[in-house]
């Protein structure tokens, strides 16, 4: 069937849908005819009509394109409610509908209509399609006109949201941008999306020493492999500048054409922040690393969180094997409760403790003297114990 009669078709069942024209006396009449011969229960009009309505679902679905499924139906026997079922058979018997099982599911029926009621049907329709033809046409005017304006209320409903979206859009095909909304204009250092597409290469805004993986993974992704759609990357800016993008990337069809969507945001700051904190974290690991002075980090239940190499060093062990363990152990008995009761005083203001103890080291027992300070949270409670220690052993034996 060509694209023309398939459409004028499907215009004509539109409108027999539309208007109940299924009820139409031409469609009747075989069925009617087909009643009067079969020996239906003697029910009369109730049992016609709801003959007429289990066929009504039935021409509706064949119209329609969609199957017409019994479910529920017992196992072994194969049965629903009794009157369906006898409806079901009495049509069946008349040649206008057939019954099989569903091979997925022997609970369910599969109802159809027969090859010859469906060549009925289809004729009817041919006929409609004459005898309606005006009506026919304005419908699918109509029809049109409706589509055709909430296609173009969606496009612009669409428009208004890629536009006004605070992350930048950018549609790339065949090395070249085709899209770009104005916050991926902002976002790159351009005053208007138009400076976007007229870049002569999509890798134009990606900084050289990334070009290859991107490359990669669009190369990737256009061909149907996995490739990460969520991802960080170092862009160009307008004027040579580097900013780091969060993108998110998915594959998109434009004029019937594979091309890569990217909405990404501007997450430099986030990036300077997170290099100034691994910096600072650097330069505080290699003064812990290369002091003398003993420095810990405790919980509240004295158990290490922190040692640094210099304690390690003086007590001979591993930083493995003092981590969640208790210090306190490591304190000369006679010392414990002097320095859990100095310990006290980190819970209240000015939350620090001075303490001198002997303790167990790898060349015996020292004197170690700590300045403890109490970490807080937002509400003022001490969370852990930061302690400074240094060895006094000979300042004591002095």
């Amino acid at each position: 069937m060509s694209r023309k009669s398939q459409a004028e078709k499907q215009a004509t069942i539109s409108v027999i849908l539309k208007y109940d024209l299924l009820r139409h006396v031409k469609l009747r009449e075989d069925v009617e005819t087909r009643m009067s011969a079969a020996p239906v229960e003697k029910s009369g009009r109730t049992t016609k009509q709801s003959l007429w309505d289990i066929l009504f679902t039935l021409l509706e679905d064949y119209l329609t394109a969609r199957t017409t499924v019994i479910s529920d139906l017992h196992v072994e026997t194969g049965l629903a409610k009794p009157t369906v079922t006898r409806r079901l058979q009495e049509l069946a018997s008349m040649d206008v509908i057939a019954i099989r099982t569903d091979p997925n599911d022997r609970r369910c029926r599969l109802v159809s209509l027969t090859e010859a009621y469906k060549a009925k049907v289809d004729q009817f329709v041919d006929e409609c399609s004459n005898e309606f033809r005006d009506l026919i046409n304005i419908h699918d005017k109509r029809e049109r006109d409706v589509a055709e304006k909430s296609l173009a209320e969606s496009e612009e409903r669409f428009r208004d949201l890629v536009e006004g979206s605070v992350q930048a859009i950018i549609i790339a095909q065949n090395r070249r941008y085709i899209f770009a909304n104005q916050s991926a204009a902002d976002i790159m250092g351009y005053s208007t999306p138009e400076g976007v597409l007229n870049l002569p290469d999509s890798f134009q805004l990606v900084a050289p020493r990334e070009r290859e993986r991107i490359e990669g993974y669009r190369d990737a992704r256009l061909r149907g492999e996995d490739a990460p759609s969520f991802y960080e990357f170092e862009g160009v800016r307008s004027d040579g500048s580097s900013i780091w993008l969060e993108n998110r990337v998915r594959v998109v069809n434009w004029k019937n054409e594979p091309a890569i969507q990217f909405t990404f945001v501007d997450i430099t700051a986030r990036k300077e922040a997170e290099e100034a904190l691994r910096q600072r974290e650097a330069d505080y690991r290699l003064l812990v690393d290369n002091q003398t002075d003993l420095v810990v980090k405790v919980d509240l239940e004295g158990r290490f969180l922190f040692v640094s190499p210099s304690y390690c060093r003086m007590f001979g062990k591993t930083e493995d094997e003092l981590l969640g363990n208790a210090f306190m152990p490591l304190v000369h008995e006679d010392d414990r409760e002097a320095t859990a009761e100095a310990m006290k005083e980190l819970f209240a203001p000015p939350h620090t403790a001075y303490i001198e103890q002997r303790a167990q080291t790898k060349d015996g027992w020292r004197w170690l003297a700590w300045l403890d300070t109490a970490i807080l949270d937002e509400h003022g409670e001490v969370t852990a114990i930061i302690g400074l220690g240094r060895d006094i052993t000979e300042k004591r034996n002095s």
